[in-house]
This record gives C-alpha cells, sequence and structure tokens, in this order.
C-alpha cells in the first residue's frame, strides 16, 4: 500500500508533468480500500513468468518435466517453453526459451 502511494507521489511530482497523462486506472492515493481493490483488479507481473513445470528427476514429486522435456505421464507431450526454467534470468527471456526450443527439437529427432 505505502509502495502504491510513494509511486503515485513521484508520478504526480513536478519533473513528471510535461510527461504525464491521465491516469488510465485512476484511484484516490488516500483511499486505502480503494488502493487495494485497484491493485487487486488490475496488478500483474512486469517480468516474464517462468518456473511454472518443475523439471526434475523422477525421484522428484513436484516435478512435472523430466531431463528431457517431457511432462511426466503423457505420452508425446513436451514443454519447451519458460516454465521449466528454475528461476527468472537477469535479462529478458527471449535467448533462453529459443535454446530450450532448440534442445527440445533436438531431443525429439533423437527419440523419434
Amino acid at each position: 500500500m505505502k509502495g502504491t502511494q510513494i509511486a503515485l507521489d513521484i508520478m504526480n511530482s513536478e519533473p513528471f508533468d510535461p510527461y504525464r497523462g491521465e491516469m488510465l486506472i485512476p484511484y484516490d492515493r488516500d483511499d486505502p480500500a480503494q488502493i487495494e481493490a485497484t491493485l487487486r483488479d488490475h496488478a500483474d507481473t512486469e517480468y516474464h513468468v517462468c518456473g511454472t513445470c518443475r523439471m526434475g528427476p523422477d525421484t522428484d514429486p513436484t516435478a512435472v518435466v523430466d531431463e528431457r522435456l517431457r511432462v511426466k505421464g503423457i505420452d508425446g507431450l513436451r514443454i519447451a517453453d519458460a516454465s521449466i526454467m528454475p528461476r527468472v534470468t537477469s535479462n529478458n527471456i527471449h535467448a533462453p526459451v529459443l535454446m530450450i526450443g532448440e534442445k527440445c527439437a533436438v531431443m525429439m529427432q533423437e527419440d523419434a
């Protein structure tokens, strides 16, 4: 809540006057209930989501993908995107995702 108020104060400060337009989703800076409702309804991540399909050995009950990107328990299905990554990279995920896809294509040819 406090961070949202600080961010709004910064955006409403004089140095931003030449650049600031109307708020897309207006809310009252001093109304905690309104700020909370706005955040719950409209907040999302700025970063690319990754790590939602844990990769790991068969002994790991939380892993849904094996080391060859095959979804455990579903024949013929592989995951070849950022969901298998254990954490967000320090830069854009585009290049690592391309590498995952290329490696998956190679593994599919090997398994054919």
